[in-house]
């Protein structure tokens, strides 16, 4: 197993620091000397030759109008700090679907919650007990209804919500689940069975984005269960990293199942993002086309110096002959501002331009390395027993 770490080349960035602190040193040290050794954390506890491609390393988009179907899963352990943390990690466009497990809010804290450029499409908050939570958003490039699972819910045995999105060949929905370890697992399965019973269809494509806390790299009863059940409705499991790396274990408790004959072609990669201590996760569905949107175009006057002054000069060559003549205030105004808008209209044009708006004007250099190191950090932290170097990244979060 090889662990791919996309920020190694941040080595040589380290090595030219000279006004760090003993701590900082610190760091930079055991980064520089021992980098490689994170991308190969269980290279002994692991048999096969399986390449986990741990890079968030989304496809480049091709010059046609349409893109494959993104969806990114995490289990966030509290949403309500880490959404401008999110974005940092997407550079040219976003995924369509945003699933998030453990939110840790309340009906009308998720209600007011924005993220730029999302829509929120399904959740549920739990009513009895603290944290927990599932939550769907979706681009609002994408039409979608919500699909209400309230009904099937409970606190710990099994959160769910859903989403159902149409396009020109395809109907797709996408859930979020989760399931409490403290859950009874039985009652688990027998809700999730009542659920897909109700939304199975041939026509529909379900995929199932979930924290079911059942290590998907063995072979347990529960896992064997569960498999049975989702098989019946012919969902299977593509996930077969793991998903929480420690020092000490590596399991995958959370899962995406999708049909495999309806998505012949798609890929999914594992995400260390440091938001939490899970690894996010990214579908991409290639058989499943999404439009893009069109580019935007604006109408508007080019001002600048160049045309400014041609407009002071075509009003020094007008005589304004029949406002100094005129008797009345009336006509005269009227005629002062027929004739500046005459020449401001021919000197300014309405024009069709691109809309080049950045709408992440906010994502610098000084914030996106920064956090390319803390997810270096993170990375390194959980591969090593030092405390000085866990203390030092706990300080700087």
């Amino acid at each position: 197993m090889v662990l791919k770490h996309y920020s190694c080349e941040n080595t040589q960035n380290l090595k030219s620091s000279n006004n760090s602190t003993p701590e900082q040193q610190l760091v930079n040290n055991r980064y520089i000397n021992t980098h490689n050794a994170t991308c190969n954390v269980f290279l002994n506890n692991n048999s096969g030759n399986r390449e986990w491609d741990c890079s968030y390393n989304t496809r480049s988009l091709n010059s046609n109008t349409t893109t494959p179907l993104l969806i990114y899963r995490q289990n966030i352990r509290g949403l309500r700090n880490k959404i401008d943390e999110i974005f940092i990690l997407w550079s040219s466009y976003f995924p369509h679907v945003l699933c998030f497990t453990e939110h840790h809010l309340r009906n009308d804290e998720i209600n007011c919650t924005y993220i730029n450029s999302y829509n929120l499409g399904s959740k549920y908050c739990r009513v009895n007990r603290k944290y927990g939570g599932v939550s769907i958003f979706v681009h609002e490039t994408l039409s979608f209804t919500t699909i209400d699972l309230s009904e099937f819910c409970n606190d710990q045995y099994i959160e769910i919500c859903a989403v159902k999105s149409h396009f020109s060949s395809s109907n797709f929905s996408v859930l979020s689940v989760y399931r409490s370890p403290s859950g009874n697992f039985i009652d688990f399965l027998s809700s999730l069975d009542t659920i897909l019973n109700q939304l199975y269809n041939s026509s529909l494509n379900i995929i199932i984005c979930g924290d079911f806390n059942i290590n998907c790299l063995e072979n347990s009863n529960n896992m064997l269960q569960l498999d049975s059940l989702l098989a019946s409705y012919n969902l299977q499991s593509v996930v077969d990293f793991p998903t929480r790396i420690t020092n000490s274990s590596c399991t995958a408790i959370y899962n995406i199942f999708i049909n495999k004959h309806i998505n012949i072609d798609f890929s999914i990669k594992s995400c260390p993002d440091g938001l939490s201590d899970h690894d996010a996760q990214i579908l991409t569905l290639n058989d499943i086309k999404i439009q893009k949107p069109s580019a935007q175009h604006l109408t508007r006057r080019i001002i600048n110096d160049s045309t400014i002054s041609e407009f002071q000069l075509n009003l020094s060559y007008e005589s304004w002959v029949n406002i100094f003549n005129g008797d009345d205030v009336d006509t005269i105004f009227n005629n002062f501002l027929n004739t500046y808008l005459r020449i401001f209209y021919h000197t300014f044009p309405l024009k069709k331009c691109q809309n080049n708006y950045n709408n992440k004007p906010w994502k610098t250099p000084g914030i996106i390395i920064p956090s390319q190191h803390k997810t270096d950090l993170y990375l390194l932290c959980r591969s090593t027993k030092d405390s000085k170097l866990n203390n030092y990244y706990k300080k700087i979060l």
